[in-house]
């Protein structure tokens, strides 16, 4: 019997999920107030890329908005982690 070649699997930096889910985790566990849908927060990481990609200021970046105290906080956490997952040219 022939030996078999195992295929060799690349580790994800983001284990066991795709990289939207992990962005969507990341950023629902420290999300405050009324969780938008997943599909919102993952257009406002990619919102959040193309802001950095076109010359904007990284604390100038701004992508979740409206009358919601926690908005602020809110986009301080959808900017962090859009650089992390998706954009981490962006990260210094």
């Amino acid at each position: 019997m022939e030996p078999q070649a195992t295929p060799t699997e690349s580790a994800s930096p983001y284990g066991e999920y795709t990289q939207d889910e992990f962005f969507v985790r990341s950023v629902s566990a420290l999300w405050v107030g009324d969780l938008p849908d997943d599909g919102a927060i993952v257009a406002a990481g990619a919102e959040a890329c193309a802001q950095l990609s076109s010359g904007t200021a990284k604390d100038a970046v701004l992508v979740v908005t409206g009358d919601d105290p926690n908005a602020a906080d809110n986009n301080f956490q959808v900017v962090k982690f859009a650089i992390n997952v998706y954009c981490p040219e962006f990260d210094s």
